[in-house]
């Protein structure tokens, strides 16, 4: 059995989440074609197996399924050997809200059931089609919605938790969804009406009976299902009841646990980040705009730059070009005048070379004439 662990957690380290994302998706994508996938499934489906290795197979599945589409629509088709067969997500959400399975085996299932959602709208569709009055579930079949609704008002408390968290997922990013979810009614007895899915969220929370746990398992599904759908607001806020509960607050009710706080702070950052949602089109839009502003706005300011510099290479320029004028009418005069008064006072007629060297008066000329060069090989960059 202990090798069996061991092959399963080299598995899920090949397919970590925490793995570079290419190296994930080429991971997943061997695993299904070496048939590795189709192998842990029927594992999952077998009956007799230790709980340990059941609850390590069901999450090695998780994170080989987890973003990959192929690998979710292949898990979604896998049956159960029964008469008749069972999809293998009812199989395991049997388990999930059964609170006679191991602790940790529920949450194995509810992690797999949040990696088959993850990056999954198909798959999503397929369970709120099954809470749906017109969805296309047969007479005497159970269906993955027939047990989260179950597992959301059963007498557990964790397994409210737990199908709360899984309808969360299942609405997770889509707006249709939600609203479609509006239309779910639940029959609560014998003789009574049927009420909608959220009006019976919200009753659980208006009255005290119920646990605390449950009371944030219900609190917790109303964020993720009522985020950016004002619909499912509206329609939330039509019981009168409801405000003054959210208004209500009372001391004994206030509760910070130490531990806890702790590592939410550590985790602060990566929490935001996955329950956070997508900003709508009309926000990426405007998004886009305001950086396109800052870019065009940060290019207005190089271009008055560049201008500016441009004036001032031009000026010095012209500077230039005028000191070499003068240094070259400079150099002309005083040769002329060496001439006149070597003819007046009757010398012999002068070498030039030893009376007047003009060669540090051309190299003057010659540095001038390079920094003017300099100067228009720079202002045709600008």
């Amino acid at each position: 059995m202990k090798n069996v662990l061991l092959m399963l957690q080299l598995i899920r380290t090949l397919v970590s989440p925490n793995n570079p994302p290419q190296s994930t998706q080429s991971s997943q994508k061997v695993i299904y074609h070496c048939n590795l996938l189709k192998i842990l499934c029927d594992l999952l489906m077998k009956t007799g197996i230790p709980a340990e290795i059941l609850t390590e197979t069901v999450n090695t599945v998780a994170e080989i399924i987890r973003g990959n589409q192929t690998n979710q629509a292949f898990f979604s088709v896998v049956d159960a050997p029964y008469t008749p067969p069972k999809p293998a997500i009812v199989v395991l959400l049997m388990s999930m809200i059964s609170d006679k399975q191991p602790f940790s085996l529920r949450c194995a299932v509810l992690y797999c059931f949040q990696c088959y959602l993850y990056k999954n709208p198909t798959g999503q569709s397929r369970v709120i089609s099954t809470l749906l009055p017109s969805g296309v579930a047969e007479a005497n079949h159970i269906t993955a919605g027939q047990l989260l609704c179950g597992g959301l008002f059963s007498n557990d408390s964790f397994s409210n938790w737990c199908a709360a968290m899984a309808l969360s997922h299942a609405l997770f990013r889509n707006k249709d969804l939600k609203e479609q979810l509006l239309r779910v009614q639940l029959a609560t007895g014998v003789g009574y009406q049927p009420v909608s899915l959220l009006q019976q969220c919200s009753n659980i929370l208006l009255n005290g009976g119920s646990s605390s746990q449950t009371r944030i398992a219900i609190l917790s599904l109303l964020c993720s299902w009522l985020t950016n759908c004002p619909i499912a607001v509206a329609h939330f806020l039509s019981n009168s009841a409801i405000i003054p509960f959210i208004q209500e607050v009372k001391s004994d009710r206030v509760l910070f646990d130490h531990e806890f706080t702790k590592q939410f702070k550590k985790l602060e950052v990566s929490i935001s980040k996955s329950i956070s949602e997508d900003d709508d089109a009309d926000d990426k839009f405007k998004t886009s705009q305001t950086n396109e502003s800052v870019v065009m706005s940060y290019k207005v300011l190089i271009r008055e730059q560049a201008q500016r510099q441009l004036e001032r290479q031009a000026i010095e320029l012209v500077q230039i070009r005028n000191q070499v004028a003068i240094m070259k009418d400079c150099a002309k005069n005083k040769i002329e005048l060496k001439i006149k008064e070597s003819i007046h006072i009757g010398w012999e007629k002068p070498d030039m070379n030893k009376q007047y060297d003009p060669d540090s008066q051309k190299d003057t000329v010659h540095s001038l004439q390079n920094q003017i060069q300099e100067k228009e090989e720079l202002i045709k960059k600008l």
